[in-house]
């Protein structure tokens, strides 16, 4: 069976101004993990604090919980941060989103390459690898 006809991006997905977010509840349900194992995930990804800043947004809310009320917190997330959360994840759903997003991006990079082509320019895809990173 093809994992993605089991995983509908579509229920995940929402549009926030033009743009494509999700929530890390969506996430949780999605990938059938407990919202605080996705909260944990988000808090302990090592990208920079801009990108953090610039694709997750963290809010509060006050929810009914039995009979009391408390603030929890989830995370409203770009695709961006969407996807680099999932590369992290392991098994078949991931798995599946990760192949669909490979396939997505060598598609785009060979379209762009043979318009490119065609103006006889040169296409180079380009990596930015901080300094504490680098093999020394």
């Amino acid at each position: 069976m093809n994992m993605m006809s089991t995983l509908n991006l579509r229920a995940v997905v929402t549009a926030d101004n033009g743009e494509p977010t999700t929530t890390s509840y969506a996430v949780g349900q999605a990938f059938n993990k407990r919202h605080s194992d996705v909260l944990r995930a988000i808090k302990n990804m090592k990208c920079s604090q801009k990108f953090r800043e610039r694709n997750f947004a963290f809010t509060l809310e006050n929810k009914q919980i039995g009979n009391t009320k408390r603030n929890t917190g989830f995370y409203t997330m770009t695709e961006r941060g969407f996807m680099f959360l999932v590369i992290g994840f392991n098994g078949e759903k991931a798995d599946a989103i990760k192949e669909s997003f490979i396939d997505a991006c060598l598609c785009g990079f060979h379209t762009h390459k043979k318009q490119k082509a065609k103006n006889s320019q040169f296409l180079a895809c380009a990596v930015y690898i901080p300094k504490e990173y680098k093999h020394k």
